[in-house]
This record gives structure tokens, sequence and C-alpha cells, in this order.
């Protein structure tokens, strides 16, 4: 769900262990728990990444702290 990338994204990225470097498709699920529609050709994966990695390095998720030097 996009308003839970970093939940959702966490939890399925962990469950694919060794199978993490295999292709990883991404499919979005609306609020109504229907799948979005669209072809990943990359686009989502790309999407999905970015969006990853903005909210894993925001301060107020606290998952990493800035340190001096």
């Amino acid at each position: 769900m996009r308003g839970r990338v970093l939940e959702d994204g966490l939890i399925h990225l962990n469950k694919l262990g060794s199978n993490l470097r295999m292709r990883i498709i991404v499919q979005y699920v609306n609020s109504a728990g229907s799948s979005e529609s669209g072809l990943d050709a990359g686009g989502l994966f790309k999407e999905f990444w970015t969006d990853l990695s903005n909210h894993s390095f925001d301060p107020n998720w606290a998952l990493f702290k800035a340190t001096e030097g």
C-alpha cells in the first residue's frame, strides 16, 4: 500500500531471504484492497525503492541517527 511503503516493503523484502537477489516484481494495492492496474516494467520497482529509501532515511522515523563527523 502506498501509505505503508516502509512497513509493507520491509516485511515483504525480509520474507524473500536469499531470493532477494532474484527479480522483484512490485504491485501496489489501493485503499480498497484491490491491486492497482499497471505493468511493472521497472518503473514501479524504481518508484517503490525511491519511496522506501526516502522513508528509511527520514529523521521522523528514527531508523537512523545523524552523528557529528
